[in-house]
């Protein structure tokens, strides 16, 4: 009787002390996998990430924060495959030059976040645009600087409209603020 009892503890899954997290972190981002070995994979890669997460959680020395998002389920390798979109072709690329610099009045630090126009932050999603996000947001707090006024501008306007970049598939940063003259 004792050795069938042993048995039977011994096949008994191990309850991991994350699989709560996992549970709300897919309820959180409407996360359902096809297959269970899909979902303990998946799992798997939140581990090392939550791992991650919480090692860096521990350094003072990090201007930024770290936490789950919901990408906390892929690989690095993954997220770059799906969400770093731009593939640089061989199209010559154009120089900006500002028309007019005042370099000597410049402050030695700007935090844009208390200044009263850092627009939400953009998701790209799959599609390569990360090119017209920061052509927008560029453009945005010059308005600020210039104008003082806030304004939220249409990253799918340079993305459906600025015909030198390629959409979705990416683009040249100098092209489009050129969209902009």
């Amino acid at each position: 009787m004792l050795l069938l009892f042993g048995a039977l503890v011994s096949s008994s899954p191990i309850k991991d002390p994350l699989l709560p997290v996992y549970e709300k972190w897919m309820s959180d981002f409407d996360r359902v996998y096809q297959t269970d070995t899909e979902k303990q994979q998946r799992f798997e890669v939140f581990k090392a990430n939550h791992q991650f997460i919480q090692s860096m959680k521990t350094r003072s020395d990090l201007t930024y924060t770290v936490d789950l998002n919901e990408f906390a389920d892929l690989t690095n390798d993954e997220f770059i495959a799906k969400h770093a979109g731009f593939k640089s072709s061989n199209a010559p690329k154009k120089a900006i030059h500002p028309e007019s610099a005042n370099l000597t009045t410049t402050p030695t630090c700007v935090d844009w976040r208390t200044s009263g126009c850092v627009t939400p932050v953009k998701d790209q999603g799959s599609c390569g645009a990360d090119w017209a996000i920061a052509v927008a947001e560029a453009i945005e707090a010059l308005c600020k600087i210039k104008t003082g006024t806030c304004v939220s501008l249409s990253e799918q306007e340079l993305i459906d409209c600025v015909s030198s970049c390629y959409g979705c598939n990416g683009g040249y940063v100098d092209y489009a603020f050129n969209g902009f003259k």
